[in-house]
């Protein structure tokens, strides 16, 4: 039997996407405040720019080159990776923005139609979600600022070990996460944290760990972040020259925090067997 176009799984580049999405966004026009006494039709992508200037997390930017010129992106000719995702991670912010917006520039007038602006958004949400699924395994995760009383949306690479250990270590969830956010990407001192983090929980009880079957990798993840001044800076320690040996590490970390559920699975199934 052939697959269907629903089944096939299909990876897609990310640049090609980004300049669909890109003209697709830039060319719909859609009704503000539809059924209210103020309503008018305008470019999606111009009411966007007028949200930004209203979201709780511009950093006082008053459109989106000024925002981005803080980034050193360049908004409209943006063609590495990373400043493609920064851009869409921008975008899927303001489109969860949007109609909370709308919403509140239509508060002395009821709005008596369904919102083309929250419809839209949902729409293209959902294109953005399929984009950085399929061109980079990547996905969008919901956070909260407490400072600010409102979410914000980043953009964080899917890891499947990452989400592994989260009901091992749930007080380990937000760093580990935001691991593989784009932001932290190449943040080494955001690295050093996490796995500073690994280390903390784990070494309690390092001499379990040796009793484990993960003994080889728990020693070598306990010296390693001791020899390479991730806890502590001194001129005795040896100098990391290579960032992706942080990867490294944590990926180790990750592994002894698996194993140790590994192991309790073990038990559990060792003692129905014997009953």
């Amino acid at each position: 039997m052939r697959d269907s176009i629903f089944t096939i799984e299909r990876r897609i580049d990310l640049i090609e996407a980004y300049n669909k999405f890109f003209n697709d966004i830039s060319n719909i026009t859609v009704t503000i405040n539809k059924g209210c006494y103020n309503a008018r039709s305008e470019r999606f992508f111009k009411y966007l720019e007028y949200c930004l200037k209203n979201w709780p997390f511009r950093m006082g930017a008053i459109g989106f080159e000024d925002y981005f010129y803080q980034i050193n992106i360049d908004f409209f000719r943006a063609q590495k990776d990373e400043d493609i995702l920064y851009i869409l991670e921008l975008m899927v912010n303001l489109l969860y923005w949007a109609p909370k917006q709308e919403r509140k520039d239509s508060e002395m007038s009821l709005m008596l139609s369904s919102s083309e602006v929250e419809t839209e958004s949902i729409r293209i949400i959902e294109n953005i979600e399929y984009i950085i699924e399929k061109s980079c395994n990547m996905k969008i995760r919901e956070k909260y600022d407490d400072s600010k009383n409102e979410y914000y949306y980043v953009i964080s690479k899917r890891d499947v070990e990452v989400d592994s250990v989260l009901e091992t270590a749930p007080e380990l969830s937000e760093i580990l996460l935001g691991y593989y956010d784009i932001r932290n990407i190449n943040d080494s001192e955001y690295k050093k944290r996490a796995i500073e983090a690994i280390y903390q929980y784990l070494e309690p009880n390092r001499k379990k760990y040796k009793g484990l079957s993960c003994s080889a990798i728990s020693e070598e993840f306990f010296n390693s972040v001791n020899t390479f001044g991730i806890r502590h800076n001194t001129k005795s320690q040896k100098m990391i020259q290579n960032e992706n040996i942080y990867d490294e590490i944590f990926k180790m970390g990750i592994y002894v925090l698996q194993s140790e559920k590994m192991y309790q699975y073990k038990e559990e199934l060792t003692n129905l067997r014997n009953i």
